[in-house]
């Protein structure tokens, strides 16, 4: 087997595993989950900001929420296969 040819089939089964294992879908309920859970909690944050800005307690509670749905976020594995290597690759 040529090593072009051999090359092509090693990128192609590569990238088959790879979106095999990224669960798309699972990953877009997450994002969609903390996209809506963000909006909630910047709808909150207009209409109370005035008793938020005063109180140090509440402060730390919305950092604390914000870091969780950004953690949630950098849990998600995504593969990302660049331009660079579809176009060297096949």
């Amino acid at each position: 087997m040529d090593q072009g040819v051999a090359a092509v089939k090693i990128q192609s089964t590569f990238r088959g595993f790879c979106v095999r294992n990224s669960k798309p879908l699972e990953n877009l309920r997450i994002i969609g989950q903390v996209k809506s859970e963000a909006d909630e909690m910047g709808r909150r944050l207009a209409t109370q900001a005035q008793s938020i800005r005063g109180n140090e307690y509440e402060c730390l509670k919305l950092d604390h929420q914000i870091m969780s749905l950004l953690l949630r976020l950098d849990a998600i594995q995504v593969f990302i296969l660049t331009a660079f290597a579809f176009n060297n690759g096949a």
